[in-house]
């Protein structure tokens, strides 16, 4: 594919397959969240330091960027760990759903960090949104727990890709990933010390739980974070955040099949699914006219 935009997308819709089975992996191990996010974020940063070392890859950069990439990593970190704690105590479906709306994050965000004007209809679509998200919510007030940290985990997605942005162009894809995921295992392993969870039962993992582990921290996080990263180069960070919405397609469906009896929702819930990405793809129409323009 000569265009390098229509190639980087493709790759960016392949990431965003594989990331729509990230949820399910993290409902089917029987870590905590915390335990599960660390074990990710470990797995990850052993399987990327191996692919730079027999690559040879440089990835020497500057204290101060290295610093401000581990910066970044806490925020990755944290982000998963409201992720996967909004799918422990609510279902797939409900922090799916929460997590959609990055969008609305994303457009906020970015005027900020990159000092634009906030445009008119981002605004008001950013209104439908959180509408719509209590429309959905208003009966399910059971996953409110559930719910708050979906939406956690959105604004930090939003926020990191946002960041991420302002980064890709100063080093190799492969030093990004690197150090954002070894700043976020040391935020999490000193979140652990303070809680008293690193003991022997810790290092102990069942034999489903550390294959599961070993393709989502491998396939899904060390292969998925640097092809991203690389994507980023000629893909707009908001760009990143609306496909990554298809994330919550794949996702609900996938839970729906896998975890029927714990993933039933009403008919409100999936009207309003359904509202809310629909307003997310008018978003997007509106991103790709200006684009174009």
């Amino acid at each position: 594919m000569k265009n390098p935009y229509h190639r980087n997308l493709l790759l960016l819709h392949l990431c965003v397959f594989i990331w729509g089975f990230t949820p399910i992996l993290g409902k089917a191990i029987s870590l905590q969240a915390l335990d599960l996010v660390w074990w990710r974020v470990f797995f990850s940063v052993i399987a990327i330091y191996v692919f730079i070392y027999f690559k040879k890859i440089d990835v020497k950069i500057k204290l101060s960027l290295i610093l401000k990439l581990m910066g970044v990593g806490v925020i990755i970190g944290l982000h998963w760990l409201a992720f996967y704690e909004a799918i422990k105590v609510s279902n797939i479906s409900v922090a799916m759903t929460a997590f959609s709306s990055g969008t609305l994050f994303s457009s906020i965000i970015n005027p900020i960090i990159y000092k634009k004007r906030i445009k008119a209809y981002e605004i008001i679509f950013g209104i439908i949104i959180i509408l719509i998200i209590g429309f959905i919510f208003s009966t399910h007030l059971n996953f409110k727990f559930g719910i708050v940290l979906g939406l956690l985990a959105a604004f930090g997605s939003a926020l990191f890709s946002s960041l991420n942005g302002k980064l890709v162009n100063q080093c190799n894809a492969y030093a990004i990933s690197f150090y954002e995921l070894f700043g976020a295992c040391i935020s999490l392993t000193i979140m652990l010390l303070f809680n008293g969870s690193i003991n022997m039962s810790f290092f102990t993992l069942t034999p489903i739980d550390f294959i599961y582990l070993l393709v989502l921290s491998i396939v899904a996080t060390a292969f998925t974070s640097i092809l991203s990263v690389e994507i980023l180069k000629s893909i707009s960070p908001y760009t990143l955040i609306m496909t990554l919405n298809l994330e919550t397609v794949y996702s609900i469906i996938l839970a729906f099949l896998l975890f029927r009896k714990s993933e039933q929702m009403d008919e409100r819930f999936y009207f309003g699914t359904i509202a809310l990405l629909v307003v997310i793809v008018l978003n997007g129409y509106f991103k790709s006219r200006e684009r174009a323009k």
